[in-house]
């Protein structure tokens, strides 16, 4: 018998020039999601799980750039949720964005934050390469350092 474990968040693209973002940004992210598998080996990034705004969204909803969701559930990912997010930092890499943050609620082991943010030049466009993790447990409400998750990371 397995557990449950929802992941859902987001990666907001930065707005360089115009409005919401810059083309170039937006078809780069296009790209770099779509390249990933549909069907992956586990632990799965799969690209059926992100989802963009509409090209012709109201202004309202794409402000200074778009929000980019993800969405999935899973059995059992905390015990390669290392691997996973080895997966996920890979992605982000090719990736313009200047926050993502994950929550990961789990069936057994409590509920999760993982946020990171980029780190360098915010004048100019380039891929991500640096960042800030952290990552909280929500209940009881505690900071994970160094954050992970997995059962290693539980008291």
């Amino acid at each position: 018998m397995g557990q449950v474990n929802t992941i859902a968040g987001f990666l907001h693209e930065p707005s360089y020039v115009g409005w919401p973002a810059d083309a170039s940004i937006r078809a780069t992210n296009e790209a770099a999601i779509s390249r990933l598998p549909r069907e992956d080996a586990w632990p799965p990034l799969s690209r059926d799980a992100f989802f963009f705004p509409l090209d012709d969204a109201p202004p309202g909803l794409a402000y200074r750039g778009r929000a980019i969701a993800i969405a999935w559930s899973s059995n059992q990912l905390l015990d390669s949720f290392e691997a996973w997010r080895a997966k996920f930092e890979r992605l982000l890499r090719e990736m313009y964005w200047d926050r993502a943050v994950l929550t990961v609620t789990t069936e057994w082991w409590g509920d999760y934050v993982i946020s990171w943010t980029a780190e360098g030049p915010a004048d100019e466009p380039s891929p991500v390469s640096e960042w800030t993790l952290e990552a909280w447990r929500l209940d009881p409400p505690a900071r994970i350092d160094p954050p992970r998750l997995g059962f290693d990371a539980f008291p």
